[in-house]
């Protein structure tokens, strides 16, 4: 029953970051640009930890618009 219910929760955590990444990925400004969802995502599928990846964000996020351009970026 416990495995059940964690699937469940599972599940919908990943329906809910598929949704995210898309909603995301269409607000982003321009092809080389990520947003702040996209870039934890990615963070964390490289293994990173996400809270992490969030500070690291905010700090290459110059003009704080919740996006980073490829000037931002590098």
């Amino acid at each position: 029953n416990k495995r059940k219910k964690m699937f469940k929760i599972i599940s919908a955590l990943v329906i809910m970051m598929s949704l995210s990444l898309n909603s995301a990925f269409a607000a982003a400004h321009s092809k080389g640009d990520l947003s702040k969802e996209q870039y934890i995502a990615k963070a964390v599928s490289e293994g990173k930890d996400a809270a992490e990846a969030e500070k690291t964000f905010d700090g290459l996020d110059a003009n704080k618009d919740g996006v980073l351009s490829s000037t931002e970026q590098k």
